[in-house]
């Protein structure tokens, strides 16, 4: 921003171009993998701009939630300044796996390995072993037969 005060004949005033300068710090966002459909403000003025980080609805990451912003990359300190320092920022985004729960249940005659619920973080496959009996015309035993299923959670 610049100004000039040519021509006044206050002695407070100096008859000369000032400049100033504003004192501009950076902030690094570290997404960790997700995605923001927000803009992204990379500067502030120091010490007097409100700091504004982009919202949980406006983070995404397949598969994760989005928990909040963080000091620093292991994600220990929950980020809480709300006007700029007179330093540069970097904030780090947090993610939670998303976990989904898995029924199983089978018929008369069969069993399944696990069973009932089951948790599974997202992107990660679960083997379940099936057995069941039928009988053949000829035969009065039932044969058991094993098969095995694999899931895998994606998009849940």
């Amino acid at each position: 921003i610049s100004y000039k005060t040519a021509g006044n004949t206050n002695p407070n005033y100096i008859d000369e171009l000032h400049t100033i300068q504003q004192k501009l710090g950076d902030v690094t966002y570290e997404l960790n993998g997700g995605t923001c459909s927000a803009t992204l403000v990379e500067a502030y003025n120091y010490e007097t701009a409100t700091i504004t980080l982009p919202t949980a609805a406006e983070m995404t990451k397949e598969g994760a939630e989005f928990v909040g912003w963080y000091n620093e990359q292991e994600c220990r300190t929950k980020f809480n300044l709300t006007v700029m320092p007179a330093s540069n920022l970097e904030v780090f985004a947090k993610w939670q796996i998303k976990t989904y729960k898995i029924t199983t249940t089978v018929g008369q005659n069969g069993s399944i390995s696990p069973s009932g619920i089951v948790e599974k973080d997202y992107n990660t496959s679960q083997i379940f072993t099936i057995f069941f009996a039928f009988l053949h015309q000829d035969e009065t035993q039932p044969i058991r037969a094993e098969k095995y299923a694999e899931y895998t959670s994606h998009n849940a």
